[in-house]
């Protein structure tokens, strides 16, 4: 007796897709890896990190996944965001090719609330393979400190598209 053949399973029906690259030129974030846990349907909790030396970057948000023709879908997401950076410098005014500046403790942060719509196609033998192009808007604040002492603080809404690579498990 021949066991029952297995097909396929589209990605859209497994229970968590966990996304191995995603690259943005903005979306979610500026460059991170992520995990995207399908809480019920199309709707998902997307959260991502990235650190390196001198820097990080995060962000949480919900996104629901509307497929419209196979191997198509749109995508409407929402979230928060954290971007930093950190190290030493001159200090501002401080011109070292004519004084010897001291090098100061200084830091940049931007806390921000997003909103993206976008595009995702996927593709291989079981649509496990998805690319998704999105346009959308970051609202925020950003802050500059030298020695912990907050030294530039401003408002901002930017513009943004970003692409991402998942891979769903």
């Amino acid at each position: 007796m021949r066991p029952p053949s297995r097909r396929p399973t589209d990605a859209s029906s497994t229970p968590i897709r966990f996304v191995i690259a995603s690259g943005f030129s903005s979306g979610a974030s500026y460059f991170q890896i992520a995990y995207r846990f399908r809480l019920f349907g199309g709707v998902y909790l997307d959260s991502g990190f990235f650190a390196m030396s001198g820097g990080l970057d995060g962000s949480i948000g919900g996104l629901v996944d509307v497929p419209i023709a196979h191997p198509w879908s749109i995508y409407l997401g929402a979230g928060v965001g954290l971007a930093g950076a950190f190290g030493e410098g001159d200090p501002d005014g401080c011109d070292p090719k004519t004084t010897d500046c001291p090098l100061v403790h200084q830091s940049s942060t931007a806390t921000y609330a997003y909103a993206r719509v976008g595009a995702a196609l996927r593709f291989g033998a079981t649509a496990r393979n998805i690319v998704g192009v999105d346009v959308g808007a970051w609202r925020g604040q950003r802050e500059e400190e030298v020695e912990q002492v907050v030294t530039r603080r401003s408002k901002f809404l930017s513009p943004m598209a970003g692409v991402s690579y998942h891979y769903a498990f």
